[in-house]
């Protein structure tokens, strides 16, 4: 049973369950009706503390407007299917005219839940339904605030040795097409690329999340210098994926590159793969004589802005950037022997 609930029973799980438990038991002793609060607290726990606050300040006036069209459209129509449909379009869009984007779902599930409730005391139960809404908003955002913040400073590191390793792989793949040593195609590769930056942009919320929760939750010092340098290693894979989408637009014929040159860019390929993947920062020196070397072979004038000339200089980015991610986690780093 244990090694079966531990990936599933995770830390928002448990949040939710107390958040629900403790509305529900409030609003049962006060003689409200629950499912409109508690039905609030599970869609409202959020990735962070911040998130919960500053949504929650949206989704109460968007939870008034979803009762009150609610309330309205009874009046009109009584339990209709034309009251269901009018109250959550007509909440929807005063949601979306007033920006209040992140209360919408609040918002729509309070009209559409409150319509078979309603009688006709419309104050009575407008002033009960925000009640029990305020309710689950307050403990999900108290819950969420106090027990069991997130900490996403490890998870930001996994992301990034799993990024890294990734860049890792198709930097071979991608150096191996313009040498014409790898049997893959342009399209495969492009398809690659797009799909790791997706996930760079998913690991980078991770971080922006924490950042966030460390506002309303301080942390060491040495807590904000580990996330800064893995968000470091994930901006330099984020550009460094950015060159070889240009890498892959060129049209390999037009580079020329000489049988000398190719074995040249396949072990520049091969010692940029190990850096990434082992962050073993000795081939630096490796990778920039390669990347001098190409510069070097440069004509002035044959090669002027033509497709062999942007091949280079995106080599050349490319070493500067694994230079200065170098250069930073050597700043960031307590002892510096230790990159």
């Amino acid at each position: 049973m244990r090694p079966f609930l531990l990936p599933i029973v995770g830390p928002r799980i448990v949040k939710t369950a107390i958040a629900t438990f403790l509305t529900a038991a409030i609003c049962i002793a006060l003689e409200l009706p629950p499912a409109f609060a508690v039905i609030t607290a599970v869609v409202t726990i959020e990735p962070t503390a911040g998130d919960s606050i500053k949504k929650g300040i949206v989704r109460l006036p968007a939870a008034a407007i979803g009762a009150l069209f609610a309330i309205g459209f009874f009046a009109l129509f009584e339990e209709t299917a034309w009251t269901y449909a009018l109250s959550a379009a007509f909440t929807i869009a005063l949601c979306y005219k007033l920006r209040l984007h992140a209360g919408i779902l609040v918002a729509t599930l309070t009209a559409v839940v409150m319509i078979p409730t309603l009688d006709h005391h419309y104050i009575e139960e407008f002033f009960s339904r925000m009640s029990t809404t305020t309710i689950g908003l307050l403990l999900s955002t108290a819950v969420n605030f106090f027990i069991l913040p997130p900490h996403y400073e490890q998870k930001v590191e996994k992301e990034a040795n799993n990024r890294l390793i990734q860049l890792s792989n198709i930097t071979r793949d991608v150096f191996g097409w313009l040498c014409e040593s790898r049997p893959i195609q342009r399209r495969d590769l492009v398809n690659q690329v797009s799909s790791l930056v997706q996930q760079i942009d998913q690991s980078e919320e991770y971080g922006r999340f924490q950042t966030v929760e460390w506002t309303y939750h301080k942390q060491k010092k040495e807590h904000e210098l580990h996330l800064t340098i893995h968000m470091e290693r994930l901006a330099m894979a984020r550009q460094v994926v950015y060159r070889f989408s240009h890498l892959l637009s060129l049209d390999r014929e037009k580079v020329r590159l000489s049988p000398e040159e190719k074995v040249a860019l396949i072990r520049y390929a091969s010692n940029l793969s190990t850096l990434l993947q082992e962050e073993a920062f000795q081939k630096v020196n490796d990778i920039q004589a390669t990347s001098n070397w190409f510069w070097q072979q440069i004509d002035p004038i044959q090669d002027k802005r033509n497709e062999r000339s942007c091949f280079v200089y995106e080599l050349y980015a490319i070493t500067q950037l694994v230079e200065q991610l170098q250069l930073d986690l050597q700043m960031n780093c307590a002892d510096p022997s230790e990159v």
